[in-house]
């Protein structure tokens, strides 16, 4: 189980709590720590996961790829939102802490 919070983004903090595949658990830390995959994972997600973080590719399914390349959201928030609701049925929880 993995627990991410997302709070150096200004709209909300989110905190998720999952059993999620591990690669994704991967591609979401990236995008937490680092301002420049976020942007790049917002905006091209294809280009995101071709090109990895910090010299590390994500090992994704076909079917990982397009769950997250089918997400269109403006902040990671709102991204990881939507990879939880898309990725039910791995045991997920999520709770929203406003900021």
């Amino acid at each position: 189980m993995a627990t991410v919070a997302l709070y150096p983004h200004p709209v909300k903090n989110l905190t998720i709590t999952w059993n999620g595949d591990k690669e994704l658990n991967r591609l979401m830390t990236a995008a937490v720590v680092s301002k420049r995959f976020c942007k790049l994972l917002l905006s091209d997600p294809v280009q995101a996961i071709k090109h990895g973080y910090n010299g590390e590719l994500f090992h994704l399914t076909k079917d990982e790829k397009d769950m997250i390349v089918s997400i269109k959201a403006e902040c990671l928030s709102d991204f990881a939102s939507q990879l939880v609701q898309q990725n039910n049925g791995h045991g997920k929880d999520v709770g929203h802490m406003l900021s």
